[in-house]
């Protein structure tokens, strides 16, 4: 059946709105945010969702792949994010760990945008993908292929996936945007950074909240003050020893992680919140899995202090009845709940050694504990214990987990 011209002309054809090329967005968002900046401060708190523990935060910022983070968390010490132009490491409470690659160069991207660094230099191309809701406002999303910023060639055959932002249709600035790296075991690093609170300060706009996810967990900082052409000083941006060192070792083919040595250290008695139980060795894992997010679950909804990571402790090693005891350690006692009762870490000498790599080798520094202690002539004192500073939902490399292993030593 042919229809009569008169009727198409009745018909009303709706063309789908152009969106705008990525470029095109991408100098708006630069032009919105603001002129880059020769050095910004930036002070406030950090804290993890569901974690009622808050650190003490400085971030500082001096052009592109220089930054010092700080943050300091009274209960768990402190962890440091650095970049001096040209190597980008992490100092925390278990040692050193250099960052090296891609997953670096997404490390000074991230760096980069919080000093209003022109997307040009960070990326080489962009396209635009399409148009999305967040949060119930508009926005277009923007796919961008990010530049090697680094000394030297790229390595061959790594290329990254491209970083996605999430740009706010009327207000041009950006309010999620996800980087993406290949890790140093082949495995992908995804960081989420969703961006609010923005507000206007020295002719520049700066996000005063900023949540970071990584897999399940989610950093939350609150910034109280932002400070723009601070004066430094000159060495400011400097890596320690310890990172030059390790950086060296790094390119003769050594671990990129450096463990600290066993030692003899005094520690101070903590609060544990924890579950006592019995299982076979072969069960252990199961065993875990539930009584540690038992112990969190009853921590959290007392609104307790942590003042600590997950933790086991060892009362014997029968594989058929494994004795152990699972928590969290707390900075006060909490009320029981269900099978949840408050103990203690002891306090006094201890010999503490920091394991890097799989739960599977953990053995392997318990028997070095023991040949330590006999070498010293030190005498072991009440049940050891484990304490598991990685969490593999974040870090899937197992060849990075970090475990501090602490032997209690008899007076």
């Amino acid at each position: 059946m042919t229809l009569p011209l008169s009727l198409f002309a009745c018909i009303s054809f709706v063309q789908p709105q152009e969106l705008p090329e990525a470029p095109t967005v991408l100098d708006r968002v630069d032009a919105a945010l603001g002129a880059p900046v020769r050095n910004v401060r930036f002070r406030g708190s950090v804290s993890w969702q569901g974690d009622p523990a808050r650190a003490e935060a400085e971030e500082v910022y001096g052009g592109l792949g220089r930054a010092r983070n700080r943050y300091e968390y009274s209960s768990f010490g402190v962890f440091e994010l650095c970049a001096d132009g040209g190597r980008v490491w992490e100092h925390s409470p278990t040692g050193l760990e250099l960052r090296e690659g891609w997953e670096a160069c997404a490390a000074i991207r991230r760096h980069a945008r919080e000093q209003h660094v022109p997307w040009r230099e960070l990326y080489a191309d962009a396209h635009t993908k399409g148009e999305e809701s967040l949060e119930g406002r508009p926005c277009i999303v923007l796919d961008l292929a990010p530049r090697w910023l680094l000394d030297g060639d790229a390595p061959e055959g790594a290329t990254p996936p491209p970083d996605t932002f999430y740009v706010d249709l009327e207000t041009h600035l950006p309010r999620r945007v996800i980087s993406r790296a290949p890790g140093a075991s082949g495995n992908r690093v995804e960081v989420i950074v969703d961006y609010a609170d923005w507000r206007e300060s020295d002719m520049s706009r700066w996000a005063h909240r900023r949540e970071v996810t990584i897999s399940d967990w989610t950093q939350v900082l609150t910034i109280a003050s932002v400070e723009v052409d601070v004066e430094l000083p000159e060495r400011f941006f400097t890596a320690r020893d310890d990172v030059i060192e390790a950086a060296a070792s790094r390119s003769e083919g050594a671990s990129d992680v450096v463990a600290e040595p066993i030692s003899v250290e005094v520690l101070e008695e903590r609060h544990f919140a924890s579950i006592r139980v019995q299982c076979r060795y072969a069960e252990i894992q199961a065993t875990l899995a539930a009584i540690l997010p038992e112990s969190m679950e009853a921590v959290t909804s007392r609104g307790a202090t942590i003042a600590g990571v997950p933790s086991v402790r060892y009362y014997n090693y029968d594989l058929e009845a494994l004795d152990i005891e699972g928590g969290i350690p707390v900075a006060a006692p909490i009320e029981s709940k269900g099978r949840v009762r408050t103990t203690t870490l002891p306090g006094g000498r201890a010999v503490v050694a920091w394991h890097v790599g799989p739960y599977t080798t953990l053995g392997e520094m318990h028997t070095r504990i023991d040949a330590y202690m006999k070498e010293h002539g030190l005498v072991r004192g009440s049940a050891p214990w484990e304490e598991y500073w990685t969490d593999p939902g974040m870090e899937p490399d197992p060849g990075k987990w970090r475990t501090k292993v602490v032997y209690p030593v008899a007076e």
